[in-house]
């Protein structure tokens, strides 16, 4: 051998044992990752996922799930796992995720350039022929990426099956990538995604697992699991005052459930107790080879608490409108806890109708306080049905008609006797669209379109009108289309959204919305045409709520939600 020294370095690098390291602190010396961050793996900024970690490498655990928010490091986790199984534990890694070409993406860009920095797998890397979109082929073992759907998780057997964002995932897939395995001994699932829905495949899967929580530990010696009902702070105390969100930001303390104890919301406290925080386990699974982790966005130091609190606010608020969004987004993204879509239809059978009649406005008088009033309009074959509402400045709304018009010149007339400015009407175009364009071309009205959209991105801009970033709200920017020559502008709705919104007006749960009680039994009808039902989703198979008609006569409902929407685009129903 002292002869060939290049065959004894050979036999050195290929035949050693495994390392003594665990998993995370073999990833801080070896893992050189792709960002402006760090360069090298770091254990210490995110403490949870040490023991996750750890476990995804221990033979008696068959599948282990971590439930996390955006922004903690799974995907960074899911690179330096893929080197560690390259370098100390090898076997065939199948990625499933639900954006193929994000998969794509990150599979190219991210990580066969980190695979190619990690010293210990260097001799392992292949040719850049060998290199593809959705497969890398190392020399021992192969990495695929693949679309979550049936068809990508058929004919390919590995021993790691890593699955991202399985919340977005139709119902069985987990199943599918489960079977990857082929009930290998060593095999081993590995789901890492926020919450999603209760009764989804993702939550069955995560309540079969030994159950672990993120404890923290006061100075009094009692451990808490981390949840935002430990937070405390100052500034909404006064339910009739708008919130002092100043306030709010500079009072934020976590307080010990035990002794009372208060953490005011620092860079040191928080670094401080997530980093002495340890795992507790909290149920016993009906598997012990499953295991859960459940971490929220309190466990993640750089996440201030005041942020979480301003959130908890905004979304509390927006859900006492009818608008559950924000609400649910801030359960599954940062209290990490799964949403249970449990609306109730408890429509009244009856109208709550107010002490005032049509005759008051019949001439277009001004209701008291009022801010703005909008004329919303559904039109149909050979008529329009129509409805004026007034806003105050605090929300609160009346109706002043409600009716039908034969005519273009009868709208016409409609909206100059009630005084509604031509920036203030709108109409729906999802019956006879180029018809609707060009008469709101013709007036400077606005054509809207209701969709499934949950939110619609526009510029988020500071005081000064500078583009900051990006923020999202239950209608879109307003577009321009063409028929012909002429121009309409159009706005496309967040419908189900706006529903939810609506609805809780006409029940009476928010704001102030009122009804004249000499109203005609049309409207009476039409007001309760749609209802919230349960029903199967069969894209995803997942059960939800979705408004459907319940009669051919929802013309009343259609245009009120028009008017929220209206209300909300011009500023005097804040969310």
């Amino acid at each position: 051998m002292s002869q060939h020294p290049e065959l004894l370095e050979a036999f050195c690098r290929a035949i050693r044992p495994p390392s003594r390291q665990a998993p995370d602190q073999w990833a801080a010396q070896h893992v050189r990752l792709n960002s402006d961050i760090a360069e090298y793996y770091d254990p210490g900024a995110t403490p949870a996922l040490q023991q996750p970690f750890r476990r995804f490498f221990d033979n008696a655990m068959r599948e282990l799930n971590v439930v996390a928010p955006p922004g903690i490091g799974k995907t960074t986790l899911f690179e330096a796992a893929i080197c560690y199984i390259a370098a100390e534990d090898p076997g065939d890694v199948l990625v499933a995720s639900k954006n193929e070409e994000l998969l794509e993406q990150w599979l190219d860009a991210r990580l066969n350039p980190i695979l190619s920095r990690c010293e210990p797998i260097r001799e392992y890397m292949p040719r850049s022929s060998d290199r593809q979109k959705k497969l890398l082929l190392l020399k021992h073992m192969f990495v695929a990426a693949r679309a979550a759907n049936e068809a990508s998780l058929q004919q390919i057997s590995v021993r790691w099956a890593l699955g991202d964002e399985c919340w977005m995932w139709n119902q069985g897939l987990i199943g599918y990538l489960r079977k990857r395995l082929h009930d290998r001994w060593n095999g081993r699932l590995i789901l890492v995604s926020q919450a999603g829905y209760e009764g989804s495949e993702w939550h069955q899967a995560c309540e079969l697992g030994e159950q672990y929580r993120f404890h923290w530990r006061c100075a009094c010696g009692a451990a808490s699991e981390f949840r935002d009902a430990q937070l405390r702070w100052n500034g909404d105390e006064d339910k009739e005052a708008p919130i002092d969100w100043r306030r709010v930001r500079e009072s934020v303390r976590l307080v010990c459930p035990a002794c009372e104890k208060q953490y005011p919301d620092t860079a040191e406290n928080r670094r401080q107790l997530v980093s002495a925080a340890r795992w507790e386990l909290v149920r016993p699974g009906e598997e012990p080879a499953r295991e859960t982790y459940v971490i929220p966005a309190m466990a993640n130091f750089r996440v201030p608490w005041s942020r979480l609190a301003m959130e908890f606010l905004k979304a509390r608020a927006a859900l006492k409108l009818g608008d559950r969004e924000p609400w649910f987004q801030y359960l599954t993204q940062r209290s990490s806890r799964f949403w249970r879509d449990d609306f109730q239809d408890d429509r009244k059978t009856e109208l709550r109708t107010a002490l005032y009649s049509w005759h008051a406005y019949a001439a277009g008088q001004k209701i008291e306080r009022e801010a703005v009033r909008f004329l919303t309009i559904d039109r149909q074959s050979d008529h329009f049905w129509c409805l004026v509402r007034a806003f105050r400045d605090d929300g609160a709304s009346r109706l002043v008609y409600y009716g039908k018009a034969l005519t273009e010149e009868e709208l016409r007339e409609l909206q100059l006797r009630y005084q509604v400015e031509d920036r203030f009407v709108f109409q729906d175009a999802s019956y006879d669209s180029d018809a609707v364009y060009k008469q709101c071309a013709k007036f400077g009205w606005f054509a809207l379109h209701g969709t499934g959209e949950t939110a619609f991105e526009h510029p988020k801009k500071d005081a000064l009108g500078r583009v900051v970033g990006k923020e999202y709200r239950v209608y879109s920017r307003i577009r321009e289309v063409a028929v012909g020559k002429v121009k309409a502008r159009l706005i496309f709705l967040a419908s189900e959204r706006l529903k939810d919104i609506t609805a809780y007006l006409r029940d009476g749960k928010s704001l102030g919305w009122e009804v004249p009680g000499d109203v005609g039994p049309e409207y009476r009808a039409q007001i309760f045409g749609e209802a919230k039902r349960e029903m199967v989703n069969p894209k995803t198979k997942r059960s939800e709520y979705r408004w459907v008609r319940t009669s051919h006569q929802n013309h009343a409902f259609d245009v009120e939600y028009y008017a929220t929407a209206a209300a909300i685009i011009a500023g005097v129903l804040s969310l």
